[in-house]
């Protein structure tokens, strides 16, 4: 786990921008509140007294969140707290993986798209139209990937240069697999590209997911 300590700066854009990079923002105070639920951020907000309690709980209770309030004066205050934060990450999990489902099928739309229009449109032999759509989708799950769907947080072009080869490599991997898959059934076995292409495809982007969770994006 990284962490990175920000000198105080009463900017609060800049605060905002933090928070909006973050993945659960865990709070005392109410402003922080508000920028979280800006940023579609779950929060978790700590008071020690009646006032932070009505101030802070009247904050959640504009989003429907008034349950992820942690009074530190109660005696179950660390049961509380633990809970919660098992409860956010379930939820960042579930987020995670619709938003990979979602761009996974958008990648392969991409993929598909391509491929079809070079073969159909341009007359472009089905293996070598198969290999250009395999780079062009690699390229848009990459960004897609690092940036919307496990938000990674690089702190130099070094660590953002080392990320996007490890997720070369991993697609590398799965691209020769398609490659293989796709010409075996399509050349080989002799079943249609109809066939062949989702099929290939379904298996590389359930490979994909696992490459990208626990290599590149880990």
């Amino acid at each position: 786990t990284r962490f990175k300590l920000y000198e105080y700066d009463y900017d609060f854009r800049k605060i905002r921008r933090v928070i909006a990079d973050s993945e659960i923002c865990v709070t005392m105070k109410h402003h922080p509140i508000i920028f979280a639920m800006g940023e579609c951020v779950p929060c978790i907000s700590l008071a020690f007294s009646s006032y932070y309690e009505h101030k802070n709980k009247g904050a959640l209770e504009e989003y429907g969140q008034e349950k992820y309030l942690v009074m530190l004066n109660n005696d179950d205050y660390l049961d509380k707290f633990m809970e919660l934060i098992k409860k956010v990450k379930e939820k960042l999990f579930v987020r995670e993986i619709i938003m990979y489902l979602v761009f996974g099928i958008l990648t392969t739309l991409v993929n598909w798209v391509t491929y079809f229009v070079l073969v159909d449109v341009f007359n472009i032999e089905e293996n070598i139209s198969n290999i250009i759509a395999i780079i062009l989708s690699i390229l848009f799950a990459y960004y897609t990937n690092s940036y919307i769907v496990f938000k990674t947080k690089r702190s130099n072009i070094k660590e953002r240069i080392d990320e996007f080869f490890k997720f070369i490599l991993g697609r590398a991997f799965t691209m020769i697999f398609e490659i293989v898959g796709f010409f075996l059934m399509f050349n080989i076995l002799g079943i249609t590209d109809i066939i062949s292409k989702p099929f290939i495809t379904f298996l590389v982007i359930i490979m994909n997911y696992f490459i990208s969770k626990y290599f590149a994006f880990k």
